[in-house]
């Protein structure tokens, strides 16, 4: 009996695969049959051929197939549901990584094809650098090498927003094949990002024939935004005398003219990027604490200038960051969650921090924030190593993706896909590695 043993378990093995491979036809048509409905935007028929496909076929690289099924028809809570709910792949480490990489593929190109990259390829670019993707970096390459400048400009001002200071950015390996001015231009603005600033002689004077150029001032006005940012912190004192002249001589149609007032934001922002600490107190109160709601839309370039004063070790933006988050209005939540974010999910660690992790997390839990805020408590804590953040931060996320349809019916819709993104973010760079019961 014993002797038969073994030739039972191998019968009994090859039985198995062979009943795999005789049901791998019929998986690989059904998989196609519905990977198509969902590339032609059929949501309903998508789901009923995927309900249909569940029903026969339950391993976990199904499981996996379903997900990507339900994100690519819009409903990414179940997706977050189908995976982490499963015995074995909600325990498996490597899963929050693979989902958050699924997922930040389709949101950053339509429908997962790299030809056809969306408006949130920038930030999806810049978290998956992060990660060390090295399909990003080819696709990095190929954006910065073959697309019309203006193209990237979100791109440059999501490298912009990131308070890390890293150099993720091989600007001028790629530029080579551009344009000279182009590639001039385009490293230049990379000036405008933390830390010091590196850009060359040639990179400073495209940037001020940026400024001066009236087309980019009337099309462009991100890419003229950055340049400013650029030339204040990269143009030495004759480029803020520049910009000083131009804040003096347009500020007095800010009240009347609307381009005139976002000129005086784009300005006075850029000068107190580049060290301008007299304009602090304006900035601050002028555009956070006693804004016009016509103005509030500056009030997010404040906040980035303050948070990248920060980060170059600026003592009185430390505290002003400080005392902005006991100062805001209630409507100031979004303002609160972009200081939590950078300061805790982005960049190197630090000890000199304007406001303790455990007080922030607290707050964002608290009385008047939202399922925006929880899940970015969630994603702080997780990025910190805390018992159990993962868990909570799949609830977060799942929470957050269901009210999906309310807040875009309240016009909250770039709200979301940010929350989205840094909950995202934070499953891949810490999802492996922490947070766990």
């Amino acid at each position: 009996m014993r002797k038969a043993l073994p030739l039972v378990v191998a019968a009994l093995v090859l039985a198995a695969i062979a009943w795999r491979t005789l049901q791998q036809p019929g998986r690989d048509l059904a998989k196609a049959r519905t990977l198509s409905l969902a590339h032609a935007g059929e949501v309903k028929a998508a789901r009923e051929a995927l309900a249909a496909y569940e029903t026969r076929y339950r391993a976990p690289e199904d499981i996996w197939f379903a997900s990507d099924i339900l994100m690519r028809t819009g409903d990414v809570e179940a997706a977050l549901g189908r995976v982490f709910d499963h015995p074995v792949l909600g325990k498996d480490r490597a899963t929050p990584r693979r989902f958050a990489r699924e997922a930040l593929h389709l949101i950053g190109w339509e429908d997962g094809d790299f030809a056809r990259p969306t408006i949130f390829v920038g930030r999806v670019l810049v978290t998956l650098l992060e990660a060390g993707d090295a399909h990003a970096e080819y696709d990095q390459g190929r954006r910065l090498s073959e697309q019309p400048i203006e193209m990237l400009l979100g791109y440059w001002f999501e490298h912009f927003r990131d308070c890390s200071g890293r150099p993720m950015l091989r600007g001028r390996e790629f530029l080579r094949k551009r344009s000279e001015r182009d590639a001039k231009a385009a490293a230049g603005l990379a000036a405008a990002r933390p830390g010091p600033a590196s850009a060359t002689a040639g990179e400073v004077a495209a940037l001020r024939e940026i400024i001066d150029d009236p087309t980019w001032h009337e099309r462009q006005p991100i890419a003229w935004h950055l340049a400013c940012t650029a030339y204040a912190k990269a143009g030495g004192k004759a480029g803020m005398k520049k910009l000083h002249e131009m804040l003096q001589e347009i500020a007095p149609q800010a009240g009347t003219s609307p381009r005139a007032a976002i000129d005086e934001a784009t300005l006075a922002t850029a000068l107190f990027g580049g060290g301008d600490q007299l304009l602090l107190d304006r900035l601050v109160h002028k555009y956070l604490l006693e804004a016009d709601p016509k103005l509030s839309a500056f009030g997010a370039w404040v906040v980035e200038a303050l948070l990248s004063r920060h980060r170059e070790g600026d003592g009185m933006a430390r505290k002003a960051l400080a005392q902005l988050w006991d100062d805001l209005r209630p409507e100031g939540i979004e303002y609160r969650e972009r200081i939590a974010t950078a300061l805790f999910l982005e960049g190197e660690p630090t000890d000199a921090l304007p406001l303790s992790r455990e007080a922030v997390v607290a707050a964002l839990r608290g009385e008047g924030f939202n399922v925006r805020s929880r899940m970015l408590a969630a994603a702080i804590d997780l990025a910190a190593g805390e018992r159990d953040a993962l868990p909570k931060l799949v609830t977060a996320l799942r929470e957050l993706t269901g009210a999906k349809e309310e807040m875009v019916e309240a016009r909250q819709a770039p709200l979301y896909m940010s929350a989205l993104l840094t909950g995202l973010r934070a499953l891949l760079l810490y999802g492996d590695a922490a947070g766990r019961a």
